[in-house]
This record gives C-alpha cells, structure tokens and sequence, in this order.
C-alpha cells in the first residue's frame, strides 16, 4: 500500500524476541480496540439546520462538521442547513454522506480557486447543495473511487472561466444534476473512468466529456458529447447551442483519437439542434506520425440531427487509423455529409435523409417534444440498441403507440410522443354569477400533456354553447346550471370537467338618495348663537351639512343619521345670512342635496 512500507530483517527480530506474555497482551489489547470501534456508532454532525434529528451533534461550521467526521473514521453523516457558506474547499477521504437542505438552498461558495467538495470514498455521497466556483479553473465537485451525487448543482458568475462543474472517477453515479456555467473553456461534467449521469440539465463550453453512461440530459454546450479515448454511450440526450455561446460553431458528439486510444460512442434516441451552424456529428481518428495504432467509431441509432450545416464529418488518417460513423434510424439531410480517409460512413436502414422538418412542440422555449404530425413518430429501431432507453427524456414510456396504428415502436429523437389524452379544467365568475349579467369562462387551466392545441366547447347548462379558450354567457333565470367544458386534443383524444354555476337574480334597483332640511332653529344661548338642523334622509349613508357665509371660509359638519332621520347642531355663528347645504351619498355614489339661507340674528 502506498505510504506504507513492510518490515525489515531487524524489525522482524525485535517482534519475535518479545515475550509470550506480552505478546498475549497486545493481541488482547487490541481486540478491545477493535470490539469498542465496531460498537460505536456513527454520528450526525449538523450545521445551521433545524431540522436536525434527535442526537445529532451541533457544529458551528461545516470546518468543524467535516474534522470530527475525519476524527471518528465511521460513516458520519454532515447535515448542512439552508444558507450560504464560504470555504477554502472541503475534502475528505473518510466515509461521508452530506446532506444539504436542496438546491438553491445550501450554497457552499469556494474562494481559492480549487473545489468546492471533493470526496474519495465508495462508501461517501453528496446530495442537496449548490456549488458556487468563483476563481478561474475551479470546479464544483470532485467524486472519486466511486463516491456519488444527487440533487446538486453547480452554478458559476458569468466572468469565470475554466470552470468544471463535476470531476468523476470510475464507479461513481451522478443522478440529478444542473450544470450552468459560462462556455469559455468550461465543461459540464468530465470522468476519468466508468461513470453514470442520469437527469441532467448542462450549460458549458462541453457539456459531457470522458467514459460515460449518460441517460437523460438536456446539453447547451458547445461541444455536446466528447469522447476522446475510452467508450461513452448516451440514450435519451437533447443537444443544443449554450444559451450565451460566445463560440460561432457548434458540434453535438466529438469522437477524436489522437493518442493511440480506440474512443467508441454508442447512442440511441438523440436530438440534436445547431441552430443553423456547425455539426451534428464528427468522428476523427489520428494524424499523428508518431502514434500507428488508435481508431474512432460512433454508433448512432434513432437521433434527429437539424439546424447544422453539415449533418455528418468523418475523416480517418491511414488505416488502421480509422474514423467509422454507422447511423441508422434516424433524420438528417444527407446532402450535408462529409466523409474521407480511412474507414467508413455507413448509412444503414429505417433513415430519413431528406431533411425532414420534425415538428417540435416550440423549440425556441426549448421544448424538443414531437407534436402529433410528426413524421419521426413509431419509425425508431424497433428494438432497444442501448440498455435503459426507458423512460424518455421526460421520464415517459419509451416505447408507445404514438401514431395510433396499434403497434408501438420508438420514435426518434430524445423525446416519445405519448398520445395522451388531456385533461379539461375551467374556471366562472362572478361567484354567484348574476342574472342578466355577463358570466365569464376560463379553461386556462386545461393541460394537454403532449403539447399538443386543444380545441374547446362549452355548454352552459341552459341550453346555451360556445367555443374557445374563453367564452362569456348571461343566464336569464336564477338557479344552479351544471356547466361543462370539453377539450378535445388534434387526435381525437378527449376530457370533460363540469361544473355548477349558481346564478343569483338580480337585486332590486337602489332608491335613488333624497334628503330634506326642515326649517333650522337658531338661538342665543350664553352670549354664543347657534343652529340646530334636522331633517329626513332615504337611500343614503351619510349626510355632511355645509355652512357657508360671505367672507368667510365654508365648513363642513357631518351629521347624525338615524332611522331615516338626521340632526346636527352649527355652534359659533356670526350674526348675518348663513347658507346651509345638506348631501346625502349613497354607497352607489349618487348624492341628493337640499338648501336653505337662513339669517342669524
């Protein structure tokens, strides 16, 4: 073992002089060490997370958190709670399972350019936490000798560079990931050995690169796929441009030998889309003089390659330096192929080579579904080339009847139409609505899962239909009227949801306000003249009296109302003419006013 080194000739004696005695001693002694470490337990260490269960053990920091896992040498669990924290990178080569409170919500930042989290253990895992690489040609996670992850991302500031989102080594499993960082010499997810990614979503410079099983990833890369010595194989894996490229070119796989390796690609059910430049799939073998031996091969079955200006580039040096593409199943315009030296292109059965446009649900939002009239639709390899095809890219069944002909085949492309009936949902309002009065109908909340338009009908309960996504209906009596929307999907395939409407009548029409004012009492009480006014009111809410006099600036005073009836009392009036107007509002905001002058002695 490496850092270990055997005993010598003098060392061996020294051991066997001791006595049998000691000896004895020492084998008990350590017997007890070994029955008290296999009795012990291992510990939850916890950060910043009330969540953390019963017997777990507080730590201010994950420092803290990660030097006592270290210490115990057991499988520790490190719980890190929502929140933000700052690191020099942790590493450990201890078993290690931590534990953030999801993505978005543990944000672990590494501030000297190295990585965020590396573990190398088989035994340790990583799951709930975002990454946040800052320096140049830092990276997210490191994963070796088999340690693996699920539910992490990696997320880097738009001026990094270099930055790799995950290094993994052989026998570790990625499930889960995001991936989004600037394309400027990034990469999304690199191995040195046998490694698995399952339900990814990557923005790199490469999204995925080095010997991998890849099933479910969505990739905006530069580069898509490379593979430059050891075999990769990918199933269900939509491929385009990075949404910042600031690269004018694009390749979707890259097979390239250019030290002797032997890279092989094997792939079932891709979409690849260049948005108008760039390759679908290029494969090249060796040029090198100083290296004779080395091939480059890719097997592809079932993909849609579109929007690239050529489809296919091939080209081996001199055998047995070959470059060999073997596609089959698949769509792309075969007058964009370009193919030279050793090896060779073959174009094998089932291909649609003319271009064909697959009409995808909306592409420009990145929704690569096949719509119902789709011409990829049940025309795939009729038996799985690459093993767990199934699901899809969005987790449905991969093999379905999608064209409705009784027989299920794969469709091309990372997407299966599922020909999956909607589902009808609709809201009314007014609640009650009212007779004579505009209902509204809305079935925004009606989902067709495959993408596909629906058309609606509506029928009120009265007799009365529409049309449309929305519709408007007035009821001519008051009642509960069990309306009904159904939605109907381009392939027949249908779904109703009913619902009652109360309608109410429609209230009486409002009293129109009236107020009067009786003829005011004025008197002179203890050297202050005042005024008292009274008066009816109907159909109204408050009654507000203004006094006004010349050269002077009006009040107002709002009244008492009471049972029909109103009164207030005007105090310090001056002697002269005094005009008195009374308002009454109703709660429609009609008003009714009444005047009187009346001159105070």
């Amino acid at each position: 073992m490496a850092g270990i080194s055997s005993p010598d000739d003098s060392q061996r004696m020294t051991i066997l002089r001791l006595a049998p005695a000691r000896l004895a001693a020492c084998f008990a002694a350590a017997a007890a060490l070994l029955v008290l470490a296999s009795s012990a337990d291992a510990a939850v260490f916890c950060v910043k997370d009330p969540a953390c269960p019963a017997g777990g053990i507080a730590k201010d920091t994950p420092e803290q958190a990660f030097q006592a896992a270290d210490a115990d040498g057991l499988e520790d669990t490190i719980r890190l709670g929502a929140g933000n924290f700052d690191t020099l990178g942790f590493s450990t080569a201890k078993p290690v399972d931590v534990v953030g409170a999801g993505i978005d919500k543990t944000i672990v930042t590494d501030l000297d350019g190295g990585a965020v989290l590396q573990l190398d253990n088989a035994s340790s895992s990583v799951m709930g936490l975002t990454a946040l690489p800052v320096e140049k040609n830092s990276q997210g996670f490191r994963l070796f000798s088999g340690a693996d992850g699920t539910d992490l991302s990696v997320v880097a500031p738009d001026s990094t560079t270099g930055v790799i989102g995950f290094v993994l080594s052989a026998g570790s499993v990625l499930q889960g990931i995001e991936v989004n960082v600037p394309d400027d010499a990034s990469t999304g997810v690199y191995s040195a050995g046998s490694a698995w990614v399952r339900d990814a979503r990557i923005a790199a410079g490469v999204g995925l690169d080095g010997e991998l099983s890849v099933r479910r990833a969505v990739i905006r890369a530069n580069i898509g796929l490379v593979d430059r010595g050891n075999p990769m194989n990918a199933a269900n894996v939509l491929i385009t441009r990075h949404p910042q490229s600031t690269k004018n070119d694009f390749t979707g796989i890259r097979v390239s030998n250019f030290d002797g390796t032997f890279p092989q690609v094997t792939a079932s059910n891709l979409t690849i889309d260049g948005g108008g430049l760039g390759t679908g799939i290029e494969v090249v073998s060796n040029e090198s003089a100083s290296v004779s031996s080395g091939t480059a091969g890719a097997i592809v079955k079932n993909a849609i390659l579109r929007g690239v200006a050529t489809a296919i580039h091939r080209h081996g040096y001199i055998a047995p330096r070959t470059a060999s593409v073997d596609i089959s199943y698949s769509s792309y315009d075969d007058t964009k192929l370009i193919s030279g030296g050793a090896g060779s292109l073959t174009q094998g059965p089932g291909n649609l080579t003319n271009d064909l446009d697959p009409r995808f649900v909306d592409p420009a939002h990145m929704d690569y579904r096949l719509r119902h009239d789709s011409p990829m639709l049940d025309i795939g390899r009729p038996v799985a080339s690459v093993g767990e095809e199934n699901p899809d890219l969005a987790g449905k069944d991969r093999v379905r009847d999608s064209d409705g002909n009784g027989s299920a085949i794969r469709d091309m492309g990372a997407y299966e139409y599922q020909r999956l009936a909607p589902t009808a949902a609709f809201a009314a309002s007014p609640h009650p609505a009212i007779v004579g009065e505009l209902a509204a109908f809305d079935a925004a909340a009606s989902v067709d899962p495959d993408g596909d338009p629906l058309s609606y009908a509506w029928a009120f309960g009265d007799g009365a239909t529409a049309s449309g996504a929305s519709a408007t209906h007035s009821f001519g009596a008051p009642g509960s009227f069990p309306a009904t929307l159904t939605v109907t999907d381009p392939t027949g395939l249908s779904s109703t949801a009913t619902n009652a409407v109360e309608v109410a009548a429609a209230p009486a029409p409002a009293l129109a306000p009236r107020v009067t004012l009786a003829a005011p009492r004025c008197a002179l009480r203890l050297g202050k003249r005042s005024c008292t006014l009274r008066g009816t009111v109907r159909g109204a809410h408050r009654v507000r009296v203004t006094v006004a006099r010349r050269g002077a600036k009006p009040r107002t005073i709002v009244a008492t109302v009471r049972r029909g009836r109103w009164s207030v009392r005007v105090p310090k009036l001056r002697r002269g003419t005094v005009k008195f107007t009374v308002r009454a509002l109703a709660s429609d905001g009609r008003t009714a006013k009444a005047t009187r002058r009346v001159r105070v002695r």
